[in-house]
């Protein structure tokens, strides 16, 4: 890191969401710095976009090539999106990585059909990967229960509005397609 940092003038402050640098010669002639270095105080938890940098760290470091080339390509996905819409929040990163997921599977379907085994490992690796940066998904038997708790408590009899009420209240901790057979099944049964 002190290497690649020696190129920087004198009393250049870098800024990054935690930590504050600041560099300075210990002397005119001297070829070392005095990094002092002061931790903000973490008011907010790491977010979503920072672990993507800091996963992407570390699977260069592992050479994990199929770990650094899905995050290369979900955080490219994300700065597309950022210059188009503005700043996102991890709600909406979440979005994008359920996107992506679905893209893996549809394109799972298609390597399936084709006899492609290698692809198909590869995908299903990678959506390994991709899933890591979601919440804890819901089981069938929690999701029915928050449709059975939704449905109380709007009233609603319509698959399309009560799958809507659902999706608000569960966020991303259960895909939509998922949601969708489970409202069908429950409204079917009764």
């Amino acid at each position: 890191m002190v290497r690649a940092l020696r190129s920087h003038r004198r009393g250049q402050l870098f800024k990054s969401a935690r930590v504050h640098i600041k560099f300075q010669f210990k002397n005119k002639n001297c070829l070392y710095y005095n990094l002092i270095i002061i931790y903000r105080l973490f008011d907010k938890p790491m977010t979503l976009k920072d672990r993507l940098v800091v996963e992407m760290k570390q699977a260069m470091k592992a050479k994990d090539q199929l770990r650094l080339d899905v995050v290369r390509l979900l955080r490219a996905r994300i700065t597309n999106i950022e210059i188009d819409q503005g700043e996102i929040n991890d709600t909406q990163v979440q979005q994008v990585v359920q996107q992506q997921i679905k893209q893996w599977k549809d394109a799972l379907v298609d390597y399936e059909k084709g006899q492609r085994q290698d692809l198909v490992a590869e995908a299903q690796q990678k959506i390994k990967v991709l899933q890591e940066f979601l919440p804890t998904q819901l089981s069938d038997d929690e999701l029915k229960s928050i449709i059975a708790q939704v449905k109380q408590e709007t009233e609603l009899d319509q698959a399309g509005p009560l799958i809507g009420k659902v999706k608000q209240k569960v966020g991303n901790q259960a895909e939509g397609s998922k949601i969708a057979s489970l409202v069908q099944e429950m409204l079917g049964s009764h």
